[in-house]
């Protein structure tokens, strides 16, 4: 695969071509397609995506999301208008620099073409799909501006803004502008994602009606961005936690302190995020059922999660994982990658003391 080169698809008729511009160019970070060749070098997609890198804090959120807008300035003065823009789709290289990936539902303006005509299927993915889709099923470049916006939230508060229990729901929020910011988020960066989340397209920043990319580009959260330079610039240090998983006999003993003389089916150490900035926490799954969590440096029983036969675990990705209780949403993260395994052995124990609950 060509790093100098972006391969285009237009879903419509079926026809690619080569662009003849370079999207590695000495102002904007590198976009791609996505190959399956690409899943067979670690190389290729050197640190992972957004979304399996979890949160970030303000500094990380800054450039990284600086780079996203960079991106996308090159792909709407291409006539390209991604659609699908989302954490997923947005990888790291092995220099820590980011490249737009999965174009297979972008739409290529024809010349002269400001914005896509006519009406199309819906495409996109829930969470991030802008409200013109739903109600005009037709994207904009401001489209992008949209799912943007949806992406700066979430890479800070750790939760995409709008969430339901099913699409419909997520669409009708989303139709709404029904969403809130967690407390504590930074009123800075807060206010640029007020400036995405418009429902008429005409209005975001960054949208040709509202300057272009240059009033995006030059919202205060960018304050101090060398916009020329950013591809060469050192990213800034993003080291996730990366526990033991050793399982001795006497750091088992330790735990018991916390669950009395319940068997203790499963523990790791997660990042247990409440507003915006995450806590290490050793989570403990026991017989009962129970759900513990202990800070894992000074070894203080924290809390627990409440079961209930409506607790639900579910799985975003590999590192990724949520506990959902009647009153709350608990946002945890593995990063040893055993997510998944969380929320196999919670489901377990839940059928054990619950029985088959999916048909209820």
């Amino acid at each position: 695969m060509a790093e100098n080169g972006v391969k285009r698809e237009n879903a419509a008729s079926g026809s690619s071509s080569s662009n003849p511009q370079s999207p590695t160019s000495s102002t904007t970070p590198a976009v791609k397609k996505k190959k399956p060749e690409d899943f067979k070098f670690g190389k290729v997609l050197g640190e992972g995506s957004f979304s399996t890198l979890g949160s970030f804090d303000l500094t990380c959120t800054r450039f990284y999301s600086a780079e996203v807008v960079s991106a996308l300035e090159h792909l709407h003065g291409l006539g390209i208008i991604h659609r699908d823009l989302k954490p997923e789709n947005i990888l790291m290289d092995a220099d820590m620099h980011i490249k737009i990936t999965d174009f297979g539902t972008a739409k290529i303006l024809s010349d002269g073409e400001v914005n896509e005509k006519g009406r199309n299927s819906f495409v996109g993915t829930a969470e991030y799909v802008s409200p013109e889709l739903l109600t005009d099923k037709r994207a904009v470049k401001s489209s992008d501006l949209w799912a943007l916006g949806c992406i700066i939230y979430q890479l800070l508060s750790g939760l995409p803004p709008f969430r339901a229990g099913n699409e419909y729901q997520i669409f009708k929020k989303i139709i709404a502008l029904d969403y809130e910011f967690p407390s504590g988020f930074p009123e800075v960066p807060k206010s640029l994602v007020q400036s995405l989340l418009i429902l008429d397209p005409k209005l975001r920043l960054g949208c040709d009606e509202q300057g272009g990319f240059p009033s995006l580009k030059s919202h205060e959260f960018y304050e101090g961005i060398d916009w020329e330079n950013l591809p060469n610039e050192t990213p800034p240090d993003l080291l996730p936690y990366l526990p033991s998983t050793s399982t001795n006999e006497e750091g088992l003993r330790s735990k018991h302190q916390f669950v009395g003389n319940n068997l203790i089916i499963k523990t790791g150490v997660v990042d247990k995020r409440k507003g915006l900035f995450p806590r290490k926490r050793t989570l403990i799954l026991t017989e009962g059922p129970r759900l513990y969590y202990v800070d894992a440096q000074a070894m203080v029983l924290k809390g627990e999660i409440p079961w209930t036969k409506d607790l639900r675990p579910e799985a975003k990705n590999f590192n990724v994982f949520f506990v959902h209780t009647p009153k709350r949403i608990y946002y945890l993260e593995d990063h040893t990658g055993y997510a998944m395994d969380w929320v196999k052995k919670i489901e377990e124990v839940h059928r054990v003391y619950f029985g088959d609950t999916t048909q209820l």
